[in-house]
């Protein structure tokens, strides 16, 4: 049943042309960083808006924007592992 759930959801996000954003962080966001951060995501996905932040400590700092396909990486750890890349 949370299947069905979940495809439901999914099919009203999309006819309501709502934008599913996940936002992974190092550490906590306080309430002012949140709305911070939610008003530059409508600013480029729109106003319909719906966000969901998760913690993940091994991102060391920073955070990560997930939207679909695309990922906005800005974490500490994204930024070593491209450097690690570029100098190898």
């Amino acid at each position: 049943m949370p299947d069905v759930l979940l495809e439901y959801q999914k099919l009203m996000a999309k006819k309501n042309k709502q934008k599913d954003v996940l936002i992974i962080s190092a550490f906590s966001l306080n309430k002012s960083q949140e709305e911070q951060i939610e008003t530059l995501l409508k600013n480029r996905y729109g106003k319909n808006l719906y966000t969901k932040v998760e913690i993940d400590k091994t991102l060391l700092g920073g955070l990560i924007i997930k939207s679909g396909d695309e990922v906005i990486d800005h974490s500490t750890k994204g930024k070593l592992l491209k450097l690690k890349k570029q100098i190898s």
